[in-house]
């Protein structure tokens, strides 16, 4: 047996994933190798960012990222090379468990850019929470706190489960005051969790100091104040490689990060073994030396070509960048003529006479300069040609009736739509503004006097008035005895009398005298002996029918948007939605709280039918066509790119009749071959072209202007239909 085939081994297939973190300061980069089931970190790498993620364009996003792909791709071995992508997102790059469609354009952008195929996502303050409660090995309880692009996402996790997640805008107060926001907007009434752990963000200390500073205890249903930690630096990350190997079902060997951070070039294979042989592992040694020459060469270039940016080119040649030709040969240089005719050797000819090489050389000469001729005019010369044509213009306002039973006709003065129903639901809360008075009404004791010499029957609720006419009633029925014509002292008995309303006010002193509202004080009157008590005033907060009647047109409002969007999506092809709701009403419209009643805040939840229409634009070409009748000669035809026409001013009477404006303003250009003309004067010289293009119906101008043209040669278009350019537009 060979003993080359006993040495070589058989190579064994590798993995390589590659993880692309994305932080709102930083973009990272991190390498691994699957090796049995457990995948080992070959390279990491980050790279600060001078503005907010959110805020990168493709562009600078593709650039930061190829810069750390490239980095953490050096410790690749030869030939290989890493497509696998998981990325870790911040929290405001995904909403239901999907990547927003903004991000989601960038990351598919990205991909197909840099060769990566994704096989998942994670966010990162998610995978931070399980990595911490994996490494403290219970469960954890406390508050998340992710600072985002003008944004603050607050994790609330109990017991090892997030429960909650809530983000709010950044408010002037700072970063402390957003979160205490942010907490009170939780649906949670049990006590918070006393912790809060900030995860990594720029300038994170004097954050962190913000939050210990804060009053925490004011608002917030604390224990005691909350301790404020923050994720040691390289948490986040290490978190992000766990939850990578946990969703992928691999293990991480970690053993080997601290010698790759200190060693990060790339380990070279040892071959020393086969070159003690005298050959070497899948090589010839005959072309060993010429391969390691090239090879060299070429990873001198690679690394140049991967730390050169185009920026940095364009400085380096930044005199010659605007140079333009100062020779007159100058153009058949920038082409390459010259280089070809450098490869052109002429034979070494035999003694001849003189006229034999002339006629030869000249023969030369008239090849070289047909064959550059027949290049200049097919491939390098180029012409762009602007045509201004004759116009005429159509412009009518016409009254029409929108009916979606009859047919369009200019003469009727109609236009056919289609009817389109939308139903919408939703729900809406505001802050109440009534304000209504409440209390408890004073009560006390009066003797009742009559003055008349027959016995009196008063009912329970008789009128009695006091001091500033404050109304009393009585709280039983009572009955009074007579006085007899000779008696010194007058009937009484004693009776209950309470405020008819509520207030401070009724809590009339003693020795007040009442009378009585429906009798004269010349028979019966009363007074108190002790003090009234018991009566109270004060003003709350309760629901007012304007709070009703705003709330509903809030909810209207919004129904009325989304149901619109809804309505534009349902219509299609040559279509128009009308830019008015034809009519809406309510199938369900609940109201938590009645008018009158006490409450801050009022919900209501409304489900809404909503009914538009659409019509057809070739239902008002036909009506414009209609209208145009013969005055539009049939040589010119509607350039659609200028031309509009448009429904406006649409109204609905009381009879549910809708009437609107049919706006047509429409230009019509004349109608010729364009491809025949550029066939007509490809090649032709400038008085010819020139003469056609005049000779063209409803051409009223034009303008030619040749590109790369050499002036010692004949002023001819190219030969090539691909070099001529006709762009038309109406005077």
């Amino acid at each position: 047996m060979d003993l080359l085939q006993l040495i070589k081994k058989k190579k064994e297939k590798k993995d390589y994933f590659l993880a692309l973190l994305f932080k709102p300061s930083k973009i990272g980069a991190i390498l691994f190798e699957e090796i049995e089931g457990k995948l080992l970190i070959l390279s990491t790498k980050e790279e600060k960012i001078n503005v907010n993620i959110n805020e990168l364009s493709e562009e600078e996003l593709i650039d930061t990222c190829d810069l750390v792909i490239s980095f953490v791709e050096n410790s690749l071995p030869e030939n290989e090379f890493v497509t696998k992508t998981v990325f870790g997102l911040p929290y405001d790059w995904s909403a239901d468990s999907k990547i927003k469609k903004e991000n989601l354009v960038k990351l598919k952008k990205l991909c197909e850019e840099l060769e990566l195929t994704p096989i998942g996502f994670i966010i990162s303050a998610e995978a931070a929470i399980h990595f911490l409660q994996k490494k403290e090995g219970a469960p954890i309880s406390g508050i998340f706190v992710e600072i985002l692009s003008g944004i603050i996402a607050v994790y609330l996790v109990r017991a090892g489960n997030i429960t909650e997640v809530k983000s709010g805008s950044t408010a002037e107060g700072g970063y402390a005051h957003t979160v205490e926001n942010i907490l009170k907007q939780m649906e949670t009434t049990d006590v918070l969790p006393s912790k809060i752990i900030l995860l990594d963000y720029e300038g994170i200390n004097n954050i962190q100091q913000e939050f210990l500073s804060y009053h925490w205890m004011t608002n917030l249903p604390f224990l005691h104040l909350p301790q404020v930690t923050i994720f040691e630096s390289g948490f986040e990350n290490e978190a992000v490689i766990n939850g990578v190997a946990t969703q992928m079902g691999f293990e991480i060997l970690d053993d080997t990060i601290d010698y790759i951070e200190k060693n990060p070039e790339k380990e070279e294979k040892n071959t020393e073994s086969y070159e003690n042989f005298g050959f070497l592992q899948d090589e010839d040694i005959a072309e060993k030396t010429g391969k390691e020459k090239v090879k060299k060469e070429d990873d001198d270039f690679t690394q140049k070509k991967k730390h050169v940016s185009d920026a940095d080119f364009y400085e380096d040649n930044h005199e010659n960048k605007h140079d333009f030709p100062n020779k007159p040969f100058s153009l058949i240089e920038k082409f390459g003529i010259f280089s070809i005719l450098e490869k052109i050797k002429l034979a070494r000819l035999p003694k001849a006479p003189l006229n034999l090489k002339a006629i030869f050389a000249l023969f030369v000469l008239v090849a070289l300069t047909v064959s550059f001729i027949f290049v200049y005019y097919n491939l390098i010369l180029k012409a762009d040609i602007t045509l201004s044509l004759e116009k005429k213009t159509f412009s009518k306002d016409l009254n029409v009736a929108l009916s979606a039973s009859s047919k369009s006709s200019a003469k009727d003065g109609i236009v056919k739509i289609n009817s389109i129903e939308d139903r919408e639901e939703g729900e809406k809360k505001i802050q109440t503004t009534g304000k209504k008075e409440t209390g408890d009404n004073a009560t006390g004791e009066v003797i009742v006097y009559n003055k008349t010499d027959k016995q009196v029957n008063l009912t329970k609720g008789t009128i009695l008035i006091g001091t500033n006419a404050l109304e009393f009633e009585l709280a039983n029925d009572i009955n009074i005895a007579s006085t007899g014509a000779f008696s010194t002292t007058l009937s009484s008995t004693k009776a209950q009398i309470k405020a008819r309303s509520y207030g401070t006010e009724y809590n009339l002193p003693s020795g007040t005298n009442f009378s009585f509202k429906d009798y004269p004080t010349s028979s019966y009157f009363a007074k108190n002996d002790n003090p009234f008590s018991g009566g109270t005033k004060k003003e709350v907060q309760v629901v007012s029918q304007s709070n009703l009647d705003n709330l509903a047109k809030m909810v209207s409002d919004e129904l009325k948007d989304k149901a619109t969007d809804s309505m534009k999506s349902k219509v299609s092809g040559d279509s128009l939605l009308l830019p008015i709701i034809i009519s809406s009403d309510f199938v369900e419209k609940k109201f938590d709280r009645k008018e009158g009643e006490e409450g801050q805040t009022v919900r209501l939840y409304a489900k809404m039918k909503f009914t538009s229409g659409s019509y057809d634009k070739n239902e008002l070409d036909n009506i414009e066509k209609e209208l145009i009748g013969s005055s539009m000669p049939g040589s010119f035809h509607k350039d659609l790119g200028d031309s509009r026409s448009e429904i406006k001013d649409i109204k609905i009477d009381k009879n549910g009749v809708i009437t609107g404006v049919l706006s047509i303003n429409s230009i019509y250009i004349p109608t010729f071959d364009l491809a025949q003309l550029k066939i007509d004067i490809k090649g032709k010289n400038k008085s010819f072209y020139e003469n056609k293009i005049r000779e063209t119906k409803g051409v009223s101008s034009f303008n030619v202007i040749s590109k790369n043209r050499i002036p010692i040669l004949p002023d001819l278009l190219p030969f090539n239909l691909k070099n001529i350019t006709i762009t038309v537009h109406a005077d």
